[in-house]
């Protein structure tokens, strides 16, 4: 890879700042029932989860609050799209 000027290297940073990621994600129960989902802000989601905030959800009712798969996407369609695969 040729070199960078630093002028280059601070462009592709804000760039990079600036884009929004997505993530599809599985969690799961003890007793092996699945919760598929998409959120913008994993870390956030998995708390919830595992706080039980939405009480009336199915992560709740069915105790799913163990992250065991994730992916990563930059087009919140195609989060969508493999959410629903």
């Amino acid at each position: 890879m040729p070199p960078v000027s630093a002028g280059s290297q601070l462009i592709v940073y804000i760039c990079a700042v600036n884009e929004r990621i997505y993530f599809t994600y599985i969690v799961a129960s003890r007793s092996r029932n699945l919760y598929t989902g998409m959120t913008g802000d994993l870390r956030t989601r998995v708390y919830q989860h595992k706080q039980k905030l939405h009480p009336d959800g199915f992560a709740a009712i069915y105790n799913c609050d163990r992250l065991v798969w994730y992916e990563r996407f930059f087009d919140p369609g195609n989060a969508i799209a493999r959410e629903s695969r």
